[in-house]
C-alpha cells in the first residue's frame, strides 16, 4: 500500500512541475519568436501532452488490441473536453478567443463527424489512417499560418528567456516528466483501486481513460492559473484534433483496426456532442472596455463535469 501512495504521490509532484516547465518553456519560445501562444498550444503543447495517448493507442494497435487503440482516444477526447477544461474553468475562467470559434472548434467538430463516418464499417483500414493523417497535416498548416498573422501583445506572456535553447529544455523536460508522472500516477492509482477491491470494469473506465489525459489536465490548469489561457483551451482542442487525426490516423498505418460496434453507437456521438456543447458555452461573456469577451465560466464549467460524471456512471453500468 505505502509503495502505490508513493508511486501516486511521486506521479502528481512530477504532473505539477511537468505543467509548470512545459508552461513557461512554450510561452517564452512562443514571445521569442513572434508566434501566438495560441498556436504552441494547439499545436507543440498539444502533440507533447498527447504523448501518453499516443503510445497507448499505437502498441495497442500493434497488439491488436483495436478497443483500447480507439476506446482510448475517445474517452481521451471526453475527457479532454468534460474533465480538464471543467476543472480549468473551475480554478480560473478561461477567456476564449474569437479565432478558436471560428476554425478551431468547428474543424474538431468536423473530424469527429468524419470518424464516425470512417468507422461506421466497423472498421479503420490504412487508407483511411493516410486520409486522417492527410488531415493533420492540413490543421497544422491553417494553425501555423494564423499562429504567425496573428499579433503577440506585450503583456501576453513573460520576457523571453536570454538563450534559445534554455526555452526548449525547460518545454521538452515539461513534457518529459508530464509522460513519467501520468505513470507513475495511474500505477500507483491503479493499484490502491484494486487493493480497496474496485473491479477491473471501473478501473478501466475511470483510472485509465483518465490517466492519459492528466498531462492535459495538469497543464490546462497551470496555464489557466497563470491567465496563459490561449495554451489553457488551445491545449485541449488541439490534443482532441491530434488524438483523432495524428494518433488514430498511426495506428491504423501500423495495422488495420477492427472497432466495436458501440463506439459508432454511444461514445463517439458523446464525443461530438461535448465539443458542440462548447459552442453556446464559450458564446457566452461580458464587455470589457466596449469589446465583448468570450468567457468558459465557473458554472459552464461545473456542467462539464456534471455531464463527464454522467458518462462516466453510464459506461461503467453499460
Amino acid at each position: 500500500m505505502a509503495e502505490m501512495v508513493f508511486s501516486l504521490a511521486v506521479g502528481i509532484g512530477l504532473l505539477y512541475f511537468g505543467a509548470e516547465c512545459l508552461v513557461r518553456g512554450s510561452v517564452s519560445a512562443a514571445k521569442r519568436f513572434g508566434i501566438s501562444p495560441l498556436f504552441i498550444g494547439l499545436t507543440v503543447v498539444a502533440m507533447g501532452t498527447s504523448l501518453p495517448e499516443f503510445f497507448v493507442s499505437v502498441m495497442a494497435a500493434l497488439s491488436g488490441k483495436s478497443d483500447i487503440s480507439v476506446g482510448n482516444i475517445v474517452g481521451s477526447n471526453i475527457a479532454n473536453i468534460g474533465l480538464v477544461l471543467g476543472l480549468s474553468a473551475l480554478f480560473s475562467p478561461i477567456v476564449v478567443q474569437r479565432s478558436l470559434l471560428k476554425m478551431d472548434l468547428p474543424f474538431q467538430i468536423t473530424v469527429s463527424v468524419m470518424f464516425l463516418l470512417l468507422i461506421s464499417d466497423r472498421s479503420l483500414s490504412r487508407p483511411e489512417g493516410l486520409i486522417l493523417l492527410a488531415g493533420f497535416i492540413v490543421y497544422f498548416v491553417m494553425a501555423f499560418r494564423n499562429g504567425t498573422a496573428a499579433p503577440v501583445e506585450e503583456d501576453e506572456a513573460p520576457r523571453p528567456s536570454r538563450k534559445p535553447f534554455a526555452d526548449f529544455m525547460l518545454a521538452g523536460g515539461g513534457i518529459i516528466m508530464l509522460a513519467g508522472g501520468s505513470s507513475f500516477t495511474v500505477t500507483g492509482a491503479e493499484g490502491i483501486a484494486r487493493m480497496a477491491g474496485i473491479s477491473e470494469a471501473v478501473i478501466g473506465a475511470t483510472v485509465v481513460a483518465v490517466g492519459t489525459s492528466l498531462p492535459e489536465l495538469f497543464t490546462s490548469i497551470v496555464a489557466a492559473m497563470r491567465g496563459q489561457y490561449d495554451l489553457s483551451i488551445g491545449n485541449v482542442l488541439g490534443s482532441n484534433v491530434f488524438n483523432l487525426l495524428g494518433i488514430m490516423g498511426v495506428s491504423a498505418l501500423a495495422r488495420p483496426l477492427t472497432v466495436n460496434p458501440q463506439f459508432a453507437s454511444f461514445q463517439v456521438p458523446v464525443m461530438i456532442l461535448f465539443a458542440v456543447l462548447l459552442f453556446p458555452m464559450i458564446l457566452t461573456g461580458k464587455k470589457e472596455q466596449n469589446i465583448y469577451v468570450h468567457i468558459l465560466s465557473r458554472q459552464e464549467g461545473l456542467v462539464l463535469l456534471g455531464l463527464y460524471a454522467f458518462f462516466v456512471f453510464k459506461v461503467y453500468f453499460n
